[in-house]
Order: C-alpha cells, then sequence, then structure tokens
C-alpha cells in the first residue's frame, strides 16, 4: 500500500471513531436527559404551577449558582493539581464511575454547543 492510501486508511478510521465517539456521547446525553425527566415526573411536576417567566428567573438563578459551584471547585482542582504536580505525581487513575461521569459531562457541553450554534 502507498502512503496516501494508508493515509486515507487511517483518516476514515479516525472519522468513523470520532462519528462513533459522538453519536454514543448523545445517546448518553440523552439517556441522561430522559432519566432527569422521569425523575422530575416521580416528583410529582412540584413546578407545574409556576408561570413560564418564572421558570424562565429560576432556571437562571440556578444556573448561576451552578457556574459559581464550578468555579470555586475549579479553584480546588487547580490547587490539588498544583499540588500533585510539584509533589512529581502525574497521573491519578480514574475508577469507571468518574471516566462516565467526564464523558456525561462532555456529552452536555457538545449538546449545549450545538444549541449555541443553532
Amino acid at each position: 500500500m502507498t502512503r496516501s492510501t494508508l493515509r486515507k486508511l487511517r483518516n476514515s478510521s479516525e472519522q468513523l471513531s470520532q462519528r462513533a465517539v459522538a453519536k454514543r456521547v448523545e445517546a448518553l446525553l440523552e439517556s441522561e436527559r430522559m432519566e432527569n425527566l422521569a425523575n422530575y415526573l416521580r416528583r410529582g411536576r412540584p413546578l407545574r404551577p409556576l408561570p413560564d417567566e418564572t421558570l424562565k428567573r429560576r432556571w437562571v438563578a440556578a444556573l448561576r449558582r451552578e457556574i459559581k459551584a464550578r468555579i470555586k471547585q475549579r479553584t480546588e482542582m487547580e490547587n490539588i493539581s498544583a499540588e500533585l504536580s510539584l509533589r512529581g505525581i502525574q497521573n491519578v487513575p480514574l475508577p469507571p464511575d468518574v471516566k462516565k461521569m467526564i464523558m456525561v459531562d462532555l456529552a452536555k457541553s457538545l449538546g449545549a454547543q450545538k444549541t449555541e450554534a443553532n
């Protein structure tokens, strides 16, 4: 095989892998959305009586709290990462549940970016 053919094969397999990852991420995101919806319905739709505008304001307030919490967590992660680095520790093995959480969070981020783009 020529180098060009090998390069084309590698590129097509990378594209397939990227598509497979994207499909899996989308499936995880949809699964989580459906689970959240089912949980909310089981709780009896406590926010149902709220007018749309009130619900939107509460969503923005909750988002602000979420962002502040993430900033606080990010500072903690930066401190821990810096200390690990100073100690010469480069890799911390991740348990499977943490890997899954990362994939779901990534899926959410990608979903939000798609929504913003449209």
